[in-house]
């Protein structure tokens, strides 16, 4: 948790013996990691139970169980927004069959990665910008709170990754 972080002293150094297939090496690993931002790894840890104090008393399924919801609303923002473009729903369900049912994307939403938080915040982000493009012709006064809840998204897609940086600017423009 952000608490149990500052109580860490930084930067945090280790060397761990490993067999990287050239015989035992010495590795050092050190934290944190600055091309990782924390928000991401909060939102992959939310689900883990607090029972968990190190990487050895955690299973597969907590580790993975975030990703799989992630997943399922990645899958229902892509549907939202096909459905957003097109204005029929049968391309919207199409395009989430495709999602769910393309290998790779399958097999990457079973890993906990940083990009299964970004693909979501990514999608919110659009479907706000699009949203609140159509809304600007008809002088919506909801349009501010829109566009302010789109920058709060992209200020999250910056903290989750360094990527999230470039899909702010290519979803605002």
């Amino acid at each position: 948790s952000l608490a149990q972080y500052s109580n860490y002293p930084k930067p945090v150094l280790a060397v761990v013996e490993l067999d990287l297939g050239r015989g035992l090496s010495h590795t050092q690993i050190v934290q944190p990691y600055l091309d990782h931002p924390l928000f991401g790894a909060l939102v992959l840890r939310a689900l883990v139970p607090e029972s968990v104090e190190t990487f050895a008393d955690l299973n597969n399924y907590d580790l993975r169980q975030m990703s799989l919801y992630l997943g399922i609303l990645t899958q229902i923002l892509i549907f939202v927004l096909a459905l957003q473009i097109t204005k029929k729903p049968l391309i919207g369900i199409m395009a989430g069959l495709v999602y769910a049912t393309a290998p790779s994307y399958v097999l990457l939403s079973r890993y906990a990665l940083l990009e299964n938080v970004l693909s979501p915040l990514f999608l919110i982000n659009l479907i706000l910008f699009i949203y609140a493009k159509g809304r600007q012709k008809k002088k919506d006064r909801l349009l501010p709170a829109l566009l302010i809840f789109a920058g709060i998204v992209g200020g999250l897609m910056a903290l989750t990754k360094l990527v999230g940086w470039i899909l702010i600017a290519g979803s605002v423009v």
